[in-house]
């Protein structure tokens, strides 16, 4: 602040302002600090100069929340637009090869095809809908309204059924997936529909990285106090570098 003072007498200024940052007991805190002269009118010197310090740290703070708000906004958004162009090309093509077929009027020939058609668009169809519920969630989150609906329930059974729901899809992917529990029942207060988006993605993501033949496991652990599910598979793993990744965006 002394320099601040001494360079602006030395340059008979008329006012000087700068921001300043400060930690106080562990915290940011923001200020303005403004430096007014006072200047003689006969000998026209400075002979004083007052200086105000205002707090900004609430100003600070709103606009980097702003500015980040916005980088995220980007980032979503740049997100979204690559995910969702694979399902909608798979849609696209496939709808393309039976219009094909429906103008060919060799729909009955292709009956076999026209099946298997229908099945890829409803399994790109659900994967339009994971995304949109992940980034409806993203959105909540980021605007304070993402909240969990606890109830108490048996895990197990939860997690039996979630396994089940997938194991179809799993077997057609040429994959084997096994579930197993040291324990029968036990009761958590939980959120179902939480806790089913959670295991879904991770079975996802191990059906993504495992090759044809191999095995994903689903294991539920009761430890007392807590309960732990482990998702695991016999896919190529995870780079130790991309380790640190796992919980961004």
């Amino acid at each position: 602040v002394i320099i601040n003072i001494k360079d602006l007498i030395e340059q008979n200024g008329s006012h000087y302002f700068l921001n300043r940052r400060h930690v106080i007991w562990g915290e940011e805190q923001f200020f303005k600090v403004i430096f007014q002269p006072l200047s003689d009118i006969k000998k026209k010197k400075i002979t004083e100069v007052i200086v105000i310090s205002i707090d900004i740290t609430e100003e600070i703070k709103a606009k980097n929340k702003i500015e980040e708000a916005l980088n995220i906004q980007d980032e979503i958004f740049a997100n979204v637009s690559h995910e969702l162009k694979t399902p909608l090309n798979v849609i696209f093509s496939t709808n393309q090869l039976m219009e094909f077929y429906s103008k060919d009027d060799s729909l009955e020939d292709n009956k076999e095809k026209i099946s298997k058609s229908i099945n890829i668009i409803k399994q790109n169809c659900y994967r339009f809908t994971k995304l949109i519920n992940n980034i409806v969630d993203i959105s909540k989150m980021n605007s304070g309204f993402f909240f969990l609906y606890l109830s108490n329930e048996n895990i197990v059974d939860i997690s039996v059924d979630i396994v089940q729901s997938v194991s179809g899809y799993i077997k057609v992917k040429g994959l084997n997936i096994v579930f197993d529990t040291n324990t029968e029942e036990k009761i958590i207060a939980c959120d179902p529909d939480k806790i089913e988006r959670i295991i879904l993605n991770l079975i996802s993501n191990a059906i993504k990285f495992t090759n044809a033949n191999g095995s994903i496991f689903v294991n539920l652990i009761d430890k007392d106090d807590t309960v732990e599910i482990l998702v695991k598979d016999t896919g190529i793993g995870m780079d130790k570098k991309h380790v640190n990744n796992i919980f961004k965006r």
